[in-house]
């Protein structure tokens, strides 16, 4: 910087919560991670030569407020704190937020995730008062980290580059725009009955996932931890919730609930489980809404109307299937507590006892694969660069990236609904 001070130089500050830093404080942006006002690792980058332009970055769906559960964080908030003391110091800052986040989380499972239009939008009418172009910040970029379109990510997309336009353009204004399609063309720029029943349902369908995902508590009392239901996980992921260094929620392993007292077994009946057939049921509802709309759009229509029933229908199908195979697993438990001592007694009660949801769970596997099968017919992109390659050594096809894996591969062989499968199979 003495040396050229006209080349900028620009940090980039990811996010964890796992690293206190011993002698800088959080410069009165508190994480909530520590007792002690201590700040991130990370976010030393806030204590550098103020001529660093800072780059902050953001995982996931969550936005710049609320609770976030995940890379050892309880908040965001203090990451849009420290963006507004850094503004107001005059520190050119750029905002990098994520439109999906890959690997065992979203979009390989699949679920679909309408959330991430909402995130991103609540972080631009948050940071808006930061921005350079209206003279009343230095916030000069904002770029989004995303791995894919397909399952309907493309929607963040198309929303966050509305948003780089203008950032006044409204939620109902994205949303319209999206659903355009389900309008003869003769009726764009004056709306119809179909575009409007899009919109509708999208907005409660992101109020629902903000619920649920965001704020909502499971059975532990975890803020947003029902979405761990939803996504996957690798066995790097079990590893990590129990040692404590997870970067995402992870549900309650079912060898855990097979060990679990009745106290607890009807604990977790009347929260988690019972939120998931709650969810399972607003899908439903919504679902046939969706599909009363298929006689009521131009063709042009239906390959964008196809799309969001597959992501509704799929995200229904997680949350039946997930219901089944833990109520197996009780009706399991609850035959072994029954017999007392008598194992043997108990595992022959047992297996009886869970054959109705088994069974449920079976099906509803074979149903997600014909959702997966329908929506593969329909990607943007050829099979080899979407799914191509395996996950073993002997599957795997280089392609220039360190996974040897493609981003749906895993969504192809249904790996994140198998792997649970398996397991209760097991029990």
């Amino acid at each position: 910087l003495a040396i050229k001070p006209d080349i900028q130089v620009l940090i980039n500050i990811h996010i964890t919560g796992s690293q206190p830093t011993e002698n800088y404080d959080d410069l009165g942006c508190p994480g909530g991670i520590n007792k002690d006002s201590r700040g991130d690792y990370y976010d030393l980058a806030f204590h550098t030569d103020s001529r660093f332009a800072l780059k902050v970055h953001t995982v996931m769906f969550y936005p710049l407020e609320g609770p976030a559960n995940v890379y050892n964080q309880k908040t965001f908030s203090h990451k849009l704190c420290l963006m507004q003391k850094a503004s107001a110091a005059g520190r050119p800052i750029d905002y990098f937020p994520e439109g999906s986040w890959w690997l065992s989380f979203d979009n390989p499972i699949p679920v679909y995730l309408p959330i991430y239009i909402w995130s991103r939008g609540r972080d631009i009418e948050l940071l808006k008062p930061l921005l350079k172009s209206r003279g009343t910040g230095t916030l000069k970029g904002h770029r989004m980290f995303n791995s894919g379109q397909e399952w309907g990510y493309w929607q963040q997309d198309y929303a966050v580059g509305l948003w780089h336009w203008n950032a006044d353009v409204s939620f109902a204004e994205v949303l319209g725009e999206m659903f355009d399609p389900f309008c003869a063309a003769e009726e764009l720029g004056k709306g119809c009955e179909a575009r409007s029943e899009a919109v509708t349902v999208m907005t409660e369908y992101m109020a629902h996932q903000r619920k649920y995902f965001l704020n909502k508590e499971d059975y532990r009392g975890v803020a947003g931890g029902i979405f761990a239901y939803f996504s996957g996980e690798d066995p790097a992921e079990e590893i990590g919730a129990k040692t404590g260094l997870s970067f995402q929620l992870v549900r309650v392993a079912f060898s855990e609930v097979n060990r679990w007292s009745q106290i607890q077994l009807d604990h977790f009946k009347a929260t988690d489980l019972a939120v998931l057939k709650k969810m399972e049921d607003d899908h439903a509802a919504w679902l046939g809404r969706l599909e009363a709309l298929k006689s009521k759009i131009p063709s042009a229509g239906k390959t964008w109307l196809a799309e969001v029933i597959d992501g509704i229908e799929i995200n229904l199908l997680r949350a039946r299937q997930t219901h089944a195979l833990y109520s197996a697993v009780i009706a399991y438990r609850e035959a072994i507590l029954a017999a007392g001592d008598d194992l043997e007694k108990g595992a022959a009660a047992g297996t009886l006892a869970a054959e109705a949801d088994w069974e449920r769970a079976v099906q509803t596997l074979s149903d997600a694969e014909v959702v997966i099968r329908r929506r593969e017919g329909a990607y943007r992109y050829p099979a080899a660069q979407v799914y191509g390659g395996g996950v073993t050594p002997e599957t795997a096809v280089p392609n220039g990236t360190t996974y040897p894996w493609r981003v749906h591969t895993k969504t192809h062989l249904l790996s994140y609904w198998k792997n649970r499968h398996e397991q209760v199979k097991g029990l």
